[in-house]
């Protein structure tokens, strides 16, 4: 794409969800003197390129969900030209509990969040779903605008939007060594007034570089698989299901197929994405479900999610390096908060720069 300058304002580390989105809200702000860099050759090469791209509005608890509510509103109504073709295709989604007090704690929580549903028996899922027919259910929550991600259209969207505002963006360029405002990458060397670590997976790499220490990410693999369709499967449109809580396992239909996860997650290191025993745990969580264990596997890949220890992601300024900034730790929720999460850090780090 571009060449490394020797300087920028702002020099955004990581090229996925993260990095993207804060570099397109940045140049939304004014900030046009920015440079992306990212390690691979092209952008979304890890845990944006490689995740089944659900749009999940209800997560784990309020502050997630917030984000998850403005970073799906955002997919569902992007600003003119930001895309060619829609970002999200609104089919619902079943968030299946195995208890009343789950459904009802889902259901307040979308309440207090205005995200449109309904909750369902579990006779009501079966005749919605009736392929997940033996997946453990008490009830659901039927959320009515959650959807499939066409996430190389969200990020080509925050990438090429803010080319065209002023950013460069800079592939096959590792960062070696960080101090005092200045990288040294496989490509030279760039000082930048602010640099923002979206690094995913390598985030703590990147802090450990910079002097503010790893700051405890852990990078956790899951793996995915495609599934062969069937006639009395999840046709294209209908909602994914997805079992939370014990035995967490999903399943969705989208444009690139029926894909599946029975959720694993197992500490590994950034950029380890090979296919273990672990991705064997998807048919112990569908053994129960006829119609969906009986789906051939057709292929099967492995991803990272990226968490920060206190479960929420590191956003702002680190308080030890005060050229560092952090926009990482998305624990999954990328491809659905990207917009959130990119608008969030480059508020903070251009309210910075007029102060």
């Amino acid at each position: 794409m571009d060449a490394l300058p020797a300087r920028a304002a702002v020099v955004v580390v990581g090229g996925g969800f993260a990095g993207a989105a804060t570099a397109w809200w940045l140049t939304r702000h004014g900030v046009t003197d920015v440079v992306v860099i990212e390690r691979e050759a092209r952008l979304g090469r890890h845990a944006s390129g490689r995740n089944a791209g659900m749009c999940r509005q209800v997560a784990e608890d309020d502050d997630w969900t917030a984000r998850c509510v403005r970073g799906a509103t955002f997919l569902r109504e992007p600003p003119s030209g930001f895309a060619s073709r829609p970002l999200v295709e609104v089919t619902g989604s079943l968030l299946l509990a195995d208890d009343d007090a789950t459904l009802d704690g889902l259901a307040a929580r979308a309440r207090r969040h205005g995200v449109s549903h309904r909750t369902l028996g579990s006779a009501a899922v079966l005749e919605l779903a009736p392929w997940a027919a033996g997946l453990r259910c008490a009830g659901a929550l039927h959320t009515l605008d959650d959807g499939i991600i066409d996430t190389v259209a969200l990020l080509d969207g925050f990438a090429l939007g803010a080319r065209g505002l002023g950013a460069r963006i800079v592939t096959s360029c590792d960062v070696l060594a960080a101090r005092d405002g200045e990288l040294v990458t496989t490509r030279g060397a760039i000082r930048g007034d602010q640099i923002v670590c979206a690094a995913g997976a390598w985030a703590g790499v990147l802090g450990a570089l910079a002097g503010a220490g790893a700051h405890g990410f852990a990078a956790m693999k899951r793996h995915i698989s495609f599934l062969a369709t069937a006639a009395d499967g999840p046709a294209r449109g209908a909602p994914f299901v997805w079992r939370v809580g014990a035995d967490e396992v999903y399943v969705r239909h989208g444009a690139d197929g029926l894909m599946a996860s029975g959720c694993d997650a197992a500490a590994t290191a950034p950029g380890d994405v090979a296919i273990d025993a672990a991705a064997d745990l998807l048919a112990a969580r569908l053994a129960s479900a006829p119609r969906l264990a009986a789906l051939e596997v057709t292929g099967t890949w492995a991803c990272q999610r990226t968490f920060a220890p206190e479960g929420q992601p590191r956003l702002g300024r680190d308080p030890v390096v005060p050229w560092l900034w952090w926009a990482a730790g998305l624990g999954g929720h990328g491809a659905t908060c990207a917009s959130a999460i990119g608008e969030d850090a480059a508020a903070a780090i251009s309210a910075s720069g007029r102060s």
